[in-house]
């Protein structure tokens, strides 16, 4: 049975505050648990309903059996942040800021403004997994990567994509390569683009995009045509449209 300091504890890593001095976020889900008990990612504590346990056990066999606890189903609803509850629920470490790869060492790299949605953030993580991308850069004002939002739409992909925290600008003071910073009014549509790797594909926020100082500074001022009505596009859909044609272009 859990303890009343367990529920609260869980509980509060819902808010980053408690996040940052704990140390730990949530990841909650089948598919997302199989994911980063496959990883590097520690695991601090393990949660799960008695069928999970007993049908996925040779995903979590080597944690030490102090950390892995059966819990009814009432106990699994009173911890999960799911509107419908998952059969398992992980405590996992944030880990140490790594250093970042520099741009110039991956073909393409990603380069995140202002995303506030965690569900937008976690998504364009996923898309990254998807097309291969080792890391994603984020302004300070983006959406707090560990967040259980956030963490849910990655979809497991928070176990392979690098996430930096940084000043962009800076960033591409520092790495001389060239930028595609994606705006509606940009000079060049991505189906008739013509650029070689490497380089830094910038989306910035849902409403405001790219601030004027980046798009400043961006090499190319990219945009995905209109051909019907609808009025945008919001950040996730805009970037994988934009990394499939990169993939395309970069090969």
């Amino acid at each position: 049975m859990l303890s009343k300091p367990q529920i609260k504890l869980i509980a509060s890593l819902e808010q980053k505050k408690f996040r940052r001095e704990l140390g730990l976020f949530v990841a909650e889900g089948a598919k997302i648990a199989q994911e980063i008990l496959q990883s590097s990612l520690k695991v601090t504590n393990l949660y799960a309903a008695g069928n999970w346990l007993r049908e996925n056990h040779h995903f979590y066999k080597n944690l030490d059996a102090n950390i892995v606890h059966e819990v009814g189903d009432r106990e699994m609803k009173s911890i999960s942040f799911l509107s419908t509850h998952s059969p398992v629920l992980l405590l996992v470490q944030i880990p140490e800021p790594s250093a970042y790869i520099p741009l110039s060492k991956n073909a393409l790299s990603l380069g995140l403004q202002s995303i506030r949605d965690p569900g937008n953030l976690g998504t364009i993580i996923r898309l990254a997994d998807w097309y291969g991308l080792e890391q994603v850069f984020c302004s300070e004002d983006c959406a707090d990567v560990y967040s259980p939002k956030t963490i849910q739409a990655t979809m497991g992909s928070i176990s392979r994509v690098k996430i930096q925290y940084t000043d962009l600008l800076e960033l591409l003071d520092e790495n001389r390569i060239d930028s595609f910073a994606a705006t509606p009014s940009g000079e060049t549509d991505i189906h008739t683009l013509e650029a070689k790797p490497p380089g830094i594909l910038l989306i910035g926020n849902e409403s405001a995009g790219l601030s004027e100082a980046l798009l400043a500074k961006a090499t190319y001022g990219v945009k995905i045509s209109r051909f019907g009505e609808a009025e945008s596009l919001n950040a996730a859909i805009a970037t994988g449209i934009l990394l499939d044609n990169f993939k395309r272009i970069f090969g």
